[in-house]
């Protein structure tokens, strides 16, 4: 029996019999996320063919449009800094755990701390950093 899958690269694809990267068969331009069409089949049926790819174009779009919307939503580290050093009273409890936690590096390998960019970002917002 024939397949067709879409997924990322993994193994157990590569390591089947005769399965093979068709994605150039469906899609255009290469794929994003590291996403590619891979099958079994050695000859497809062009009428098959060409509904496949229509929905499989459909179902790419659908995703690309999810990441995007995933990504204009994402908080980063320096929206979180931020937050926390607007919010002080959650900022000092952060603050105990932090040097609860990190006291034995401190004490043992200080230039591991030093090299943590954002610890000290988030140390430095006492000094009105972020307003």
């Amino acid at each position: 029996m024939g397949k067709i899958i879409f997924s990322t690269k993994q193994d157990i694809f590569v390591k089947e019999i005769n399965i093979k990267n068709v994605s150039n068969i469906f899609f255009d331009n290469n794929l994003l996320y590291g996403l590619n069409v891979y099958s079994n089949i050695d000859k497809l049926d062009k009428g098959l063919t060409a509904i496949i790819k229509t929905h499989l174009n459909q179902y790419y779009k659908t995703i690309l449009e999810i990441s995007k919307k995933l990504n204009t939503n994402l908080i980063n580290e320096d929206q979180i800094i931020k937050y926390l050093n607007n919010n002080q009273e959650l900022k000092k409890q952060y603050q105990m755990v932090f040097e609860d936690e990190i006291e034995i590096v401190k004490q043992y390998a200080p230039n591991i701390v030093e090299s943590w960019v954002y610890y000290k970002k988030f140390n430095e917002g006492d000094k009105n950093e972020y307003p």
